[in-house]
């Protein structure tokens, strides 16, 4: 079971929920074998595209390839962007916090996320 686990005691089934956090599931979730199949991720968004061009960075110079499923978790389990802290939704915040933010002050924002996401 992806994000908990079942407990079954004198005949009765109990459903855990996961208890790591989400960036901690997305963490422990990348630590596949060489064979997994990898997606690009790009950690600069092109959601964002103008706002990173605007601060001279092109965002075809921020892709990693990630494991699948790992990639999944980063952006909220099936690319849905589905909790607060997924990677796209921390850029939005980002930028609606700092509209006018320099190379400089974006790269410090990448480094923190993938230090919080466990990306290396």
């Amino acid at each position: 079971m992806v994000g908990g686990a079942a407990l079954t005691s004198h005949g009765a089934t109990v459903l855990l929920r996961n208890t790591l956090s989400p960036i901690a599931f997305a963490r422990k979730s990348g630590t596949e074998n060489a064979s997994t199949p990898t997606e690009r991720h790009h950690l600069l968004p092109r959601q964002f595209k103008r706002e990173f061009e605007r601060a001279g960075l092109n965002i075809e110079d921020y892709v990693k390839e990630l494991p699948r499923d790992f990639h999944k978790d980063v952006h909220g389990r099936g690319g849905g962007e589905n909790w607060i802290n997924s990677w796209n939704k921390q850029w939005d915040k980002f930028f609606r916090e700092n509209p006018n933010a320099s190379a400089g002050k974006i790269l410090e924002q990448l480094e923190k996320m993938k230090r919080e996401f466990g990306i290396p």
